[in-house]
């Protein structure tokens, strides 16, 4: 989407000519899930308008799943405060939540659960599993903690990370 080269004066252009700031389509689905993966400051200019933070479609399935795969933790904040649902599953990751994790963004996973993000009913620990392939020990040790996930060793010693 040209959105992600675009500048400043462009993109307000394009607003001021009436562009439908939900249209879908493309790779990334909307403006918003684009400029949020690519253009922070497109995105805020979008965010000023009438957009809808929670249309779903394209690569990342929403904007903040977008933000959250970049670890944008501003946008992050943003998009909660406009009413972006944080637990819409779909796109790439499955939801905002996995984008953080997947790439190891720390603040972004913080973020989201201060914010009611759910860990997925994960029986096959694909979160985890996820987690330890990206090398995101931090994140895992705070997924553990924020979530109250007991740690198993032995047989039936239950821990909890701190």
């Amino acid at each position: 989407m040209a959105i992600c080269e675009a500048k400043n004066t462009e993109v307000k252009e394009l607003l001021r000519n009436g562009v439908d700031v939900n249209a879908k389509g493309g790779y990334y689905g909307t403006a918003l899930q684009a400029a949020c993966y690519c253009n922070a400051k497109a995105a805020d200019l979008l965010l000023r308008e009438k957009v809808d933070v929670n249309v779903q479609g394209g690569c990342y399935g929403t904007a903040l799943q977008a933000a959250s795969c970049v670890g944008d933790g501003i946008l992050v904040e943003v998009l909660l405060e406009k009413g972006a649902v944080v637990n819409i599953q779909g796109g790439r990751y499955g939801n905002a939540l996995m984008a953080a994790v997947s790439n190891g963004h720390k603040d972004v996973i913080y973020k989201l659960a201060k914010n009611g993000a759910k860990l997925p009913d994960d029986k096959e620990g694909l979160l985890l599993k996820t987690a330890l392939s990206e090398g995101c020990e931090a994140g895992i040790k705070m997924m553990f903690g924020l979530w109250k996930i007991p740690l198993l060793f032995g047989r039936d010693t239950p821990l909890t990370a701190e």
